[in-house]
């Protein structure tokens, strides 16, 4: 009877005691164990405001959550789980993250893909332009939406290509537009204005004279002389309308910065 006192009444309490310490000197095990808790409230609420929150919690783990992270996207049989899982770990942009989400780009699956491609934008590198190249041709819009976006991030010769091709190329407005929104950031621009243009949603040039009545669906561009070459470059709306032709638009690469230099300045 001794012993078992000993055990229920003295033993017993000190090592909840211990434990209770422990794991409240130990964040990363709370954290643990409050991951898929919260991930899975993510997923049940996406679409919502809410989400946010949740998404931000599991980012504010940092490293803690990229196995948890990796272990979910492996072992899911769901696409929500596996899309979340990608786009939280570019988010958290962990070096362990990278070679899953580079993987997960080739998936079969369009909502794997896309997650992928939206998780990598948060820790792009040039060296990660061939593996993005291919989704510029996906099937699924908002796949190359992303991946458009994706290659803005890299400032290389390769990921300019590529969007320079995309623009060329591409029927569908929304993707269009973006890989402009991605080379207006990437590429330097420095020389004379030569022409205005407008284009209308349908991306159908809009003659000078003409007023666009859906004013909301214009994109903006100038063409800018380079040395022999006319550069197109799409420009923001105030832009579009301070500019006139002669002046000199100056920009650096990776920004937004334009520089409106009148004609007569030297």
């Amino acid at each position: 009877m001794t012993f078992k006192y000993f055990l229920k009444f003295v033993l017993l309490p000190l090592v909840v005691i211990a434990a209770v310490i422990f794991l409240i000197f130990n964040q990363p095990i709370i954290r643990y164990f409050s991951f898929d808790r919260i991930f899975d409230k993510l997923v049940a609420h996406r679409g919502e405001a809410v989400a946010t929150d949740y998404a931000d919690q599991i980012i504010q783990m940092g490293a803690e959550a990229e196995e948890p992270l990796i272990r979910r996207y492996q072992n899911s049989t769901k696409l929500q789980d596996k899309y979340y899982a990608l786009y939280l770990l570019g988010r958290i942009g962990g070096g362990k993250g990278a070679p899953v989400i580079l993987e997960a780009l080739r998936h079969e699956s369009p909502s794997v893909r896309w997650g992928a491609v939206r998780g990598l934008k948060y820790m792009m590198k040039p060296e990660y332009v061939s593996a993005v190249k291919p989704l510029l041709g996906d099937p699924v819009r908002e796949v190359r939406y992303d991946a458009a976006a994706t290659l803005g991030r890299a400032n290389s010769p390769e990921s300019l290509r590529a969007l320079y091709e995309l623009a060329g190329r591409e029927r569908d407005s929304y993707v269009w537009f973006r890989a402009w929104l991605s080379l207006r950031y990437l590429m330097p621009v420095d020389g004379p204005v030569v022409e205005k243009i407008r284009y209308n949603k349908s991306m159908q040039q809009i003659p000078a004279e003409e007023v666009n009545i859906e004013a909301g669906y214009t994109y903006f561009f100038v063409k800018i002389r380079q040395g022999d070459a006319d550069i197109p470059v799409n420009v923001p709306r105030k832009v579009y309308a301070d500019v006139k032709i002669g002046d000199r638009l100056v920009k650096p690469a990776e920004s937004e910065d334009f520089q409106i230099r009148p004609a007569e300045t030297k």
